[in-house]
């Protein structure tokens, strides 16, 4: 029995804690006075819930309160009511009707109507109230739930004072739409492998053991101060903060827990746990908090040879992978039918053939439709680049695809210093050809915001006048272009998150200050959050070269914007390939990667993370990696004094570098499980 628990819901703490004072009541012999009422099982512990003060919610009693009190002359039990003028932590109760005699060892429980029956020391226990339970959200909210948990007390001979402890526990997850799209719960169900929703034995300890009458579930409407559900979005979207969702159950030992969550659109969501799970009375149980990541798809990107036809998976999946990493795991709706949207339809953002200056209709694909869930792609006899977007009946943009029109790159193998198996181009490029500023710029990628799945394109033609290959024009201040294939606006709360690029892939957000996210909940020197959309987890304190050595291979997450079998390079691989022997081409360079033959890399330039102007295209190569610290990321840097693997305060995650795709190495598709859940 404990006095006091501290319990954590939401983003804040929450207190509850009961203590009553010891009192002599006088009045009818079979008067029960209530002390030391431990109400432990969080957040609804008993009848109601007093006044807040500082975090801390009273359980109190309230008028018409009603107990019942069982001995083995009286197995089917007496009721005992109270009538209080106010709420309070110490009430006497009398029986309606003759009352079950002190003389006798009794046997209690809270609420009246859940005690069924005494047979042989046990008594029967009704938890078929625990059966429709209304989910809340904080501790504040939970008054009306109380009265369904059970409460029990055992008292001796003689004794006039019952002390109650809890029969159940509860079981807590917490879900976060860090994506922030706007995601809102309607109900949560939850299942396990034992009848929770029936009757139970419960022996003078309190351990209780459930009949097979029960249900194995409980489903749970969520109750909400805002119209349309229970959000689990935070402006600006965050991991920091997520909604917790919370279940009473009867305390023992359970092997399987499936949450699942059904959204006020009608998709449905479901994370189970095998790990054996032990609730104890009256104390919550939380599980860490679910991520969830909703996409289309199975990859970002298709490659194709020129008149090529293709297609690709756009079918709604989600994961709770922590990662982001495709687990194929399909949306269904609350009938058990895979969700498909409204109205699929799919629209040609642009094309960007060969030496283009501009999108036209029909250069880079012939024909572009949608059956079922796959969306189906001629390309036409040019090379070059598209951008399809597939879209609801309401134009809302669910998610895009990068059509990559060329001669398949040919996968190198940096075999001298292990520098991993890499495309021959960057992504989006056309040639491996030398860059001229005249006459070649397709050997040169698009351009990503680091950590965003779509690119951003830039004419193809010359450059203007003026604009010489290697130049020293385009040296700091120097040339800039703009583009006409996009547009950009700065970061705010409302467009910093993952949503509103997926649903904008065509508008840049530029940085507002150092370290120049585009992401809003990771603003901040060294502080927020640097999540891993490219599969490389942060390198906390990342200063030197040396320190990427050590680290883990990636993984390919949703928002990785390669083709199918490929990845954005970690930074430990380009620290490899930069120790090659290389020699500057004057643009670019030419790498070994065999210690004989050479690939070459194209100078891209930068987007700049705070302004329209893409600076040093055909003079600097500037590649983005999937690693970073927690303020910028780490890139591959070329000029003609040499190669470096650097951060820079010039390179944030807004600004905009081509990159270069790894081979993957294999993978199957993963599955989440729950963790541990933990005391709260």
């Amino acid at each position: 029995m404990k006095n006091r628990i501290l319990f954590l819901l939401l983003a804040a703490c929450c207190a509850a804690s009961c203590t009553k004072e010891a009192k002599t009541v006088s009045g009818e012999e079979t008067v029960v006075n209530f002390q030391d009422l431990t109400c432990t099982i969080s957040p609804r512990p008993k009848t109601t819930l007093g006044a807040e003060d500082n975090g801390v919610y009273p359980v109190v009693w309230k008028n018409g309160d009603a107990i019942k009190l069982f001995s083995e002359s009286e197995n089917s039990g007496r009721t005992y009511m109270t009538a209080l003028s106010e709420n309070s932590a110490i009430a006497v109760f009398t029986p309606d009707a003759e009352g079950v005699p002190v003389s006798e060892k009794r046997y209690a429980v809270y609420p009246a109507q859940s005690g069924l029956a005494l047979s042989e020391g046990k008594l029967s226990v009704d938890f078929s109230a625990l059966r429709d339970q209304v989910v809340h959200t904080s501790v504040g909210n939970n008054a009306e739930n109380v009265a369904k948990a059970p409460l029990y007390a055992v008292a001796e001979e003689g004794e006039t004072n019952l002390v109650f402890t809890n029969l159940c526990g509860s079981i807590s997850v917490k879900l976060n739409d860090y994506q922030g799209f706007g995601d809102k719960v309607h109900s949560v169900r939850l299942v396990t492998d034992k009848p929770v929703s029936g009757t139970g034995l419960v022996d003078e300890e309190g351990n209780i053991v459930l009949s097979p009458d029960g249900e194995e579930s409980y489903s749970a409407t969520v109750v909400s101060h805002t119209a349309g559900g229970q959000s689990i979005t935070k402006t600006p979207a965050t991991v920091n903060a997520s909604t917790a969702f919370l279940f009473i159950l009867p305390a023992g030992t359970y092997n399987t827990l499936e949450f699942t969550f059904t959204m006020e659109d009608g998709r449905v969501f479901s994370m189970s746990s095998a790990r054996q799970v032990t609730v104890e009375p009256g104390l919550n149980k939380g599980y860490p908090v679910l991520q969830l990541t909703t996409y289309y798809g199975s990859a970002n990107c298709l490659m194709l040879e020129p008149g090529q036809t293709g297609s690709l998976d756009i079918a709604p999946y989600y994961t709770f992978n922590p990662d982001y990493t495709y687990e194929n795991r399909r949306v269904v709706a609350s009938d058990g039918s895979l969700w498909v949207p409204d109205g699929l339809n799919a629209e040609i953002l642009w094309e960007l053939a060969e030496k283009a200056n501009a999108s036209v209709a029909g250069s880079v694909l012939a024909s572009c439709s949608i059956e079922g869930t796959n969306l189906n792609v001629k390309a036409t006899s040019s090379e070059g680049n598209a951008l399809v977007a597939v879209k609801d009946a309401s134009g809302t943009v669910l998610w895009s695809f990068h059509i990559w029109v060329t001669d398949t790159p040919a996968d190198l193998a940096y075999t001298a210093v292990n520098g991993g198996i890499l495309q021959d181009r960057d992504l989006g490029a056309t040639n491996t050809n030398k860059c001229d500023v005249s006459t070649n710029l397709d050997c040169i990628g698009l351009h990503y915001q680091w950590g965003r799945k779509d690119p951003f394109a830039i004419s193809r033609a010359a450059l203007p006048a003026g604009a010489k290959s290697g130049s020293a024009d385009f040296n700091a201040g120097g040339f800039a272009q703009t583009s006409t294939f996009c547009t950009s606006t700065t970061v705010t709360d409302a467009n910093g998150n993952i949503a509103w690029t997926i649903q904008n892939p065509t508008v840049r957000i530029k940085g507002s200050g150092t370290p120049y996210r585009w992401y809003k909940g990771a603003q901040g020197t060294n502080t927020g959050e640097e999540l891993a959309f490219w599969g490389s987890k942060v390198i906390e304190n990342w200063e030197s070269q040396t320190q990427v050595l050590d680290e883990p291979n990636g993984v390919k997450t949703v928002y990785d914007p390669c083709p199918s079998g490929y990845k954005v390079t970690e930074a430990k691989f380009m620290n490899f390939i930069k120790d090659q022997n290389a020699f500057f081409a004057n643009p670019g360079y030419n790498v070994k990667y065999d210690g004989t033959n050479t690939n070459y890399w194209a100078p891209g330039g930068i987007w700049e993370h705070s302004t329209d102007n893409l600076r040093f295209r055909g003079y600097r190569i500037a590649t983005w990696t999937a690693t970073g610290n927690r303020n910028y990321p780490i890139s591959f840097y070329a000029l003609s004094s040499g190669i470096y693997i650097q951060t820079h305060v010039n390179r944030g995650r807004a600004s905009a570098c081509p990159v270069r795709c790894r081979k993957e190495d294999s993978r199957t598709s993963t599955s989440t499980d729950l963790e541990d859940p933990e005391d709260e």
